[in-house]
Formats: C-alpha cells, structure tokens, sequence
C-alpha cells in the first residue's frame, strides 16, 4: 500500500478514490475517520493510498491529469459562444443561451 495523495477534505479525497476505482485501480482511504477531528495537523488528513505497487504509476498519472484540468477550469471559468457572444463556464459543452457547440 503507497499513498499517492492527501488532502485536508475527505470528500476531495472520496471524489479521487471514486475515480481511480473507475479505473479499475483498487485504493483505500486511511485516516478517513481522523479527518472528522478537524485538527489542522497534515499527518492526520485523509489520504488516498494504492493497493497494488503495479498501479502506482498510472494512478499518479490518472490524478495529475484530473488535478490539471480542475486548476485550467478554475483559471478559464468562463468561454465566450463564438456565435451568440454570451458567457458559458468552462464545463459547459454548449451554450446555455443559444445551444450552440462551444467546445
């Protein structure tokens, strides 16, 4: 068991374990229960550990990419409909006034 990430919120940490599961990468959260203690102490913080060494990699790999696209989604909150020139948040795919393809 590696820890690959941790994080003072459990549900950061539950929205990644839930994702590399998806994958099919077996994980486990320790200090889950800790976390309720809400000591602002990093070793206690609730960290998302990789069962198997053999996933290790692709693990990191899967949440380095997650980590990157939430960091761009947050510095390009909004895109501009090239046809109707009204604001959309970068998570949508069609304009919410028009319904046009903005991505």
């Amino acid at each position: 068991m590696t820890e690959i990430y941790r994080d003072r919120s459990p549900v950061k940490v539950g929205h990644y374990k839930s994702i590399l599961e998806e994958q099919g990468i077996k994980v486990f959260v320790r200090n889950d229960v800790l976390s309720a203690m809400e000591a602002p102490i990093p070793v206690f913080f609730p960290a998302l550990c990789v069962m198997n060494d053999e996933d290790h990699d692709r693990a990191i790999k899967i949440l380095q990419d997650i980590i990157q696209k939430e960091k761009a989604e947050i510095y390009n909150p909004d895109i501009t409909c090239p046809k109707c020139k009204e604001e959309n948040p970068a998570t949508f795919e069609t304009c919410w006034s028009c319904s046009s393809d903005i991505k």
